[in-house]
């Protein structure tokens, strides 16, 4: 048996795994570029701080990554596909405990909430150093929240 270190499916598909694949690297390079943005234009600023910048990304990582795991078991999947808006309330919620995490850690740093979307978005897997690149289209057959 032949090792094949590229998935068949991406010979199919390789227009949307191109698409996806830029889609989530926009997301996070934003998050970064929102984050240079306040640190040089406004250093002063609490949230320009060091403690801020990388405590506020750490926590929506751990937050984004945390529930994009959950997404990508087979009960969060089947849940997504049967009710679309279910992904929605998913994102909604990264967002929405990355920000509570920030503010009872004293670490908040507005593009933050960026980065937990990113990752809850477009999965996380160990292997690619986090966010998955090309998305959850090799599981599900399309975007996320997206139905069959």
């Amino acid at each position: 048996m032949p090792l094949n270190l590229i998935d068949p499916k991406i010979h199919r598909h390789w227009r949307r795994y191109s698409a996806q694949m830029s889609l989530g690297a926009a997301l996070i390079a934003a998050t970064i570029a929102s984050t240079v943005f306040v640190l040089f234009i406004s250093p002063e600023s609490e949230s320009a701080q060091p403690i801020h910048a990388l405590g506020g990304h750490t926590l929506a990582i751990i937050v984004g990554s945390a529930l994009a795991l959950v997404v990508d078991t087979g009960v969060g999947t089947e849940w997504i596909t049967a009710a679309p808006v279910i992904f929605s309330v998913y994102a909604a919620l990264g967002v929405g405990l990355t920000m509570f995490l920030m503010a009872a850690t004293n670490t908040e740093h507005p593009p933050a909430a960026g980065t937990a979307l990113a990752i809850v978005a477009h999965g996380f897997a160990w292997g690619s150093g986090g966010v998955r690149r090309a998305g959850r289209a090799d599981r599900s057959g399309g975007s996320p929240g997206a139905p069959r």
